[in-house]
């Protein structure tokens, strides 16, 4: 018991708490330009249409969803995102490869959500958005729905397609066509 609780609370390495960080494969010829080039965390483009929804809610008020769609949809949609998300950000872990937009990819991930679309992250942030839109009776965030979807379009998932194309050619290639970008 006693090595335990020593484990969570010796702060002295911080791999003792991260047992996986020391796993992590050696950076193998990374430079700084070995990252796709997003300017903008993804989570922020999400964040931005959402305050954009509230506030134009906010000036022209909706009220497009019935109560028990409200709750059923809205709820459901924000589950599925919140699930998906977090057995994606799993998926990176045990692979030991960044989820970052930010940072190198190591290795290509085509398993779990991967499996059925390649962007399983961003299909749960769409999920999330538009079920607080449909919860929050918002028209605004669930009109804003298709110019997000565009703009993830363009400014991420362009760039990381080209990214992953470079860095993994023709076994991405193949994952491209064995499996579709959105569902």
């Amino acid at each position: 018991m006693k090595d335990w609780f020593k484990r969570f609370t010796d702060f002295d390495d911080p791999n003792k708490l991260m047992p996986w960080k020391d796993k992590s494969p050696e950076p193998q010829g990374e430079t700084p330009e070995d990252r796709p080039e997003i300017p903008i965390k993804p989570v922020w483009y999400f964040a931005m249409y959402f305050i954009m929804g509230v506030g134009f809610d906010t000036l022209f008020p909706t009220y497009a969803f019935p109560e028990n769609v409200r709750f059923t949809l809205g709820v459901g949609l924000v589950f599925a995102g919140a699930v998906l998300n977090s057995i994606s950000l799993v998926r990176y872990r045990n692979a030991r490869t960044n989820h970052e937009t930010n940072k190198p990819a190591h290795v290509l991930i085509t398993e779990g959500p991967y499996s059925f679309s390649r962007n399983p992250i961003y299909l749960g942030y769409m999920c999330l958005f538009l079920g607080l839109g449909i919860f929050l009776n918002n028209l605004w965030i669930f009109v804003l729905g298709a110019p997000l979807l565009a703009t993830v379009q363009v400014a991420i998932i362009a760039r990381e397609e080209d990214y992953l194309a470079e860095k993994f050619g023709e076994e991405y290639g193949e994952y491209c066509q064995s499996v579709r970008r959105w569902l």
